[in-house]
């Protein structure tokens, strides 16, 4: 950060940072906990979330992770790796605590959401100041987009709460070489791949090239990697023993990438109104209730990539069309919004929070600019989610709520934009 740009965006002083920071907590969990109980009090009827709730009820309970509408319906107990576990277990804690309703659970998700408002505050505050820092949290405190995916108990709220601390910790681990923070670096991208897989895409996203860049020896750049790589494989390692020594096969996160890539690999995802998205249909039509859970998961698999690899010349507008969907972009971003009602979410606020991301989008890539022709290391590491995101869509399926980990580096990038404007306007122009 520039000399001018630190005296503009310290409109905060350090010693009131935290104060404030900790009053923006505060306003984030009350947004959340009013949301979750006056707008979305109610469980939609057979959604993840609602899955995850019963999972973590049946954890709870001493029944393992099992599939839960078998064990409700059927009163039969299937072991399950369907979903990575993290987020099940956190939700299971919760009921060990008492807190065994779906309320409970959305209550809990809001304290996380609150949790990542933080973090956003202090990330700003690392590369644009500390007034910077406390007017983006505002922001992300108040930011639909979050708030209400906050107020559901679906991973994304963890799971983005656990991609920004990595981004924190990395620019802590790059500044200071210590084994502790790349350990505990590694810790973080574990924990987020046993919240959603995709999470462990930052190991070559995020963790390989920041050692790679470290100002240090070879020998000492290959140690960090490896402690950090290390501590990854040590926090998989349990689910994995576990996967393996129930299903007799190397699982360290889920199977459940087999039924989004089947349903978002058909004619009806590829062409028309659903074009970009995933359709139960698709996966309905190859169901087959005599499978296991692993047979039927590679069935969805085989049949979405046959279909896709019999129809290679439209992959690229496919691809295209789910980026589109998933950054809010489409020309269709109603329809997303409907779409977002069956997880949950209100149709509204969806609304409101996409045009509300459309203005923050501008000055997020005009951020990226001011930290790129500042050379600042952080561009990469929040770079790094954007193209984890991208990733994730392109080889699954269009969804706004598959943005909510880049959600929060929307915001930074958006507050360093502006704080670069506002340095630029209004210092004298003998101080430029």
């Amino acid at each position: 950060m520039s000399a001018r740009g630190a005296r503009l965006t310290a409109i905060v002083p350090r010693s009131r940072f935290q104060r404030a920071l900790i009053l923006v907590f505060f306003i984030a969990l009350a947004v959340r906990t009013v949301y979750a109980v006056v707008v979305d009090p109610h469980a939609p009827l057979l959604s993840d979330a609602t899955t995850y709730h019963l999972q973590a009820v049946d954890l709870a309970d001493g029944k393992g992770l099992v599939r839960p509408f078998e064990l409700a319906q059927e009163g039969r107990r299937i072991p399950s790796a369907e979903f990575p576990p993290l987020f099940p277990a956190v939700l299971a804690v919760v009921v060990l605590l008492g807190g065994r309703s779906f309320m409970a659970h959305k209550l809990v998700m809001g304290v996380v959401g609150a949790g990542t408002v933080l973090l956003v505050g202090l990330l700003v505050r690392r590369v644009a100041g500390p007034g910077a820092g406390i007017v983006a949290a505002v922001v992300a405190a108040l930011y639909p987009m979050l708030f209400q995916s906050d107020a559901i108990p679906m991973p994304e709220t963890l799971y983005a709460f656990l991609v920004t601390a990595a981004v924190l910790l990395a620019l802590r681990a790059r500044e200071d070489a210590g084994l502790k923070w790349w350990a505990g670096l590694g810790a973080l991208v574990g924990l987020a791949g046993l919240t959603r897989a995709e999470g462990l895409l930052l190991v070559p996203l995020l963790v390989l090239p920041l050692a790679a860049r470290l100002r240090a020896g070879r020998s000492e750049r290959v140690r960090v990697a490896a402690v950090a790589l290390g501590a990854t494989a040590l926090v998989l390692v349990p689910w994995t023993v576990r996967n393996a020594l129930t299903f007799h096969e190397l699982l360290p996160t889920s199977r459940n990438i087999g039924s989004a890539i089947g349903g978002a690999n058909c004619p009806t995802a590829w062409h028309g109104p659903k074009e970009g998205l995933w359709d139960f249909a698709c996966v309905h039509r190859q169901e087959d209730r005599r499978l296991s859970e692993g047979a039927q998961d590679r069935r969805y698999r085989d049949a979405g990539l046959r279909y896709a690899r019999a129809h290679l010349g439209r992959l690229p507008r496919e691809l295209g069309v789910r980026l589109l969907r998933t950054w809010g972009l489409h020309p269709r971003f109603r329809q997303q919004a409907f779409y977002g009602a069956f997880e949950g979410r209100s149709p509204r606020w969806e609304i409101l929070g996409t045009r509300i991301y459309w203005g923050l989008l501008p000055c997020a890539v005009g951020g990226a600019v001011v930290l790129a022709r500042r050379r600042n290391l952080a561009l990469w590491p929040l770079l790094s989610v954007v193209v984890l995101v991208s990733l994730s869509t392109m080889i699954t399926y269009g969804n706004q709520r598959f943005r909510e980990a880049a959600e929060p580096v929307v915001i930074v990038l958006a507050a360093v934009g502006i704080a670069a404007l506002v340095s630029r306007t209004i210092v004298p122009s003998h101080e430029h």
